[in-house]
C-alpha cells in the first residue's frame, strides 16, 4: 500500500495575507515548510478528504481525479470538505471517458453539506447520479468495504459539540493503517476498538506542536507522546510500525519543520511534509 501525504496543516503555510516573523521565516526556507490543507492519497483510488488545495494536488503529484474511486471525508470543516469542486463532475465539465462512480463516505453533517453546497451552484447538481456521486452516511465502529480495503470508522475527538468527527483504519493484502489526524485524546471506545488491530503505520495529529494545552480537539508533541506510549503499552504498533505526525498548525503550533524533527524524532515519530511518500 502506497500513501501519499497531499497536505499537512489545516492552514497555509505560509498563511496568505500573514507578515509574522514564523510566516516570513516560512517563505525563506521553502521546502518542507510549505504546507497545504489536509489529505491523504492511497493509490490511485483512495482518498482521505477533500480541501480546497486538492486541484493543486492533483497537478503538483501526477494524479488524475478521474481515477479516484473512494474518497473518505472526516469532517466538515472547510480545510477537510470543500464540496463545490464536486460539481465539476455534473454537467458538460466531464467528456470523453466518463469517469466511474465516486463513492463518497462519511457522516449525515458531511453528506448534507454537500448537498447544501451543489444546491448553492445549481439545483440540478444535486442529482448525484448525473454526477455519478454515491454518497454513503456511515457511522462510528460499523466497518465496511470499500473495493479492495477493510474500512473500519472511528470515533475521533474534534468538534464534538457540532458534528460526528471521524478517522479511519484501512486494511489492505496484511497491512493496516491509522488515519488519526484532527483528533484530540480519543475517547474509551475509540481506544477499545483500536485494541483489536496491529497497526502497521500510525499518521496521526500535531496540530498544537510545541504548544501544549488541553485543548480536546488536537493533539501536541507531549500529549502525541502519550498516544504513542499508550499505543506501546497496549501493544497495537506491530513490529518496524512507522509513525508519523501530521496536521501541524502554523500559529497554533509555532514550530518550523526542522524545529518539530528536533522534538518528535527522539520519540520514533516522524515530521511529516507536503509530497511525502510512504509503502507499507
Amino acid at each position: 500500500m502506497e500513501i501519499l501525504f497531499l497536505g499537512t496543516t489545516p492552514d497555509c503555510w505560509p498563511i496568505p495575507f500573514c507578515r509574522c516573523e514564523l510566516c516570513k521565516e516560512a517563505r525563506r526556507l521553502g521546502g518542507k515548510n510549505i504546507r497545504t490543507r489536509c489529505s491523504l492519497q492511497l493509490g490511485s483510488k483512495y482518498k482521505v478528504d477533500f480541501p480546497a488545495d486538492s486541484y493543486m494536488h492533483m497537478l503538483k503529484y501526477g494524479l488524475s481525479y478521474a481515477d479516484l474511486e473512494h474518497l473518505f471525508i472526516t469532517h466538515t470543516h472547510h480545510d477537510h470538505f470543500y464540496p463545490l469542486d464536486l460539481t465539476l463532475r455534473w454537467g458538460g465539465y466531464v467528456r470523453g471517458d466518463i469517469p466511474k462512480e465516486l463513492h463518497i463516505y462519511g457522516s449525515q453533517a458531511a453528506y448534507q453539506r454537500m448537498l447544501d453546497t451543489l444546491r448553492m451552484y445549481h439545483e440540478a447538481a444535486t442529482d448525484l447520479d448525473q454526477c455519478r456521486i454515491a454518497f454513503n452516511v456511515i457511522e462510528p465502529f460499523e466497518g465496511f468495504r470499500a473495493g479492495e480495503l477493510d474500512v473500519m470508522p472511528i470515533l475521533a475527538s474534534h468538534d464534538k459539540a457540532h458534528q460526528t468527527c471521524l478517522n479511519y483504519i484501512f486494511q489492505n493484502e496484511g497491512k493496516t493503517v491509522l488515519q488519526g489526524f484532527d483528533t484530540g485524546w480519543y475517547p474509551d471506545e475509540t481506544w477499545e476498538m483500536l485494541a483489536n488491530y496491529q497497526l502497521d503505520l500510525a499518521i496521526m495529529d500535531c496540530f498544537y506542536g510545541g504548544r501544549e494545552t488541553d485543548s480536546p480537539n488536537h493533539l501536541s508533541i507531549g500529549t502525541l507522546i502519550k498516544v504513542k506510549r499508550k499505543m506501546e503499552k497496549m501493544g497495537i504498533l506491530s513490529e518496524g510500525c512507522r509513525f508519523i505526525a501530521t496536521h501541524f498548525g502554523l500559529h497554533g503550533g509555532g514550530l518550523l519543520h526542522h524545529q518539530l524533527e528536533e522534538k518528535l524524532n527522539p520519540w520514533g515519530i516522524e515530521v511529516a511534509y507536503d509530497g511525502m511518500k510512504v509503502v507499507i
